[in-house]
């Protein structure tokens, strides 16, 4: 059974064309067909009332050109998933997963992530696998990150996972991705966005270029874009400093700080 902790339409849905085949010791031989997965899941987030960040943006620029990956970190309500999904969102060949609670689960989260690369609609009823791989050996994500990139016709520019941090606590997150960044081709690349860093040491992965961190100072708010926000959003532009220093550049926390004052 699947299920989304994301408001969409249940027909709203999509599918790909092939099975994933795991060879789990607790599951050998099982083809797992790709679930339904929401579209709402994989489409890149519309953030009406957003600016223009320019020192944002060149900051994920740099890192995309330089490394293979990006682990974009920082507290809910500081604007990171807004920042990537401006800069993405001006880009083709782009696969967005906004990852939830039932991702913990190797099959769902392969499922989404495949939905996510394929794209696929589905034309006919599936009926989804009752059981979901809670530890994949390791042949089994290896094939699985082979076949993210596999097709040249289907390949994807730039795969974002939103709210990671969802997963780091599975048994199989670390292996999939020490085995993900070494395997992304160029010019391809991945952004992870999540709360925190993952809970295991970078320092290898960073060391040998495959990775590279941008944290929540690079997307707080500075006071100039507190007033280009406010401006936008028709918010009194004397109410900049205060809200700016007292919500820390939190892009959230600003907006409602300024809707209370203005009531």
């Amino acid at each position: 059974m699947t299920m989304s902790f994301l408001p969409y339409d249940p027909f709203d849905t999509v599918s790909g064309t092939e099975s994933f085949q795991s060879s789990s010791s607790q599951d050998t031989g099982t083809s797992f067909p790709l679930l339904h997965v929401p579209r709402q899941k994989l489409r890149i987030p519309d953030h009406e009332g957003g600016i223009d960040r320019p020192r944002v943006e060149e900051a994920l620029r740099n890192s995309i050109e330089q490394f293979p990956a990006t682990v974009v970190c920082g507290r809910s309500g500081t604007g990171k998933t807004a920042a990537v999904a401006t800069f993405v969102s001006r880009r083709s060949r782009v696969a967005w997963n906004s990852l939830e609670p039932p991702d913990i689960h190797w099959a769902t989260f392969a499922n989404s992530t495949l939905a996510a690369i394929r794209g696929n609609a589905s034309s006919r009823k599936r009926r989804p696998s009752e059981e979901l791989i809670e530890r994949p050996e390791a042949k089994d994500i290896s094939k699985f990150v082979d076949l993210l990139f596999a097709s040249e016709r289907g390949r994807r520019e730039l795969i974002v996972f939103d709210n990671v941090h969802y997963v780091f606590d599975t048994p199989w997150f670390r292996e999939f991705f020490e085995l993900l960044l070494p395997a992304i081709p160029r010019p391809g690349h991945v952004i992870f966005i999540s709360r925190s860093k993952p809970p295991f040491p970078l320092w290898r992965m960073r060391s040998k270029q495959f990775i590279n961190l941008i944290e929540e100072k690079v997307f707080a708010f500075d006071e100039s874009e507190t007033a280009e926000l406010f401006r936008k959003n028709g918010f009194p532009e004397e109410l900049v400093p205060v809200a700016h220093q007292n919500c820390f550049g939190k892009v959230s926390h600003m907006l409602r700080f300024a809707e209370a004052a203005m009531e």
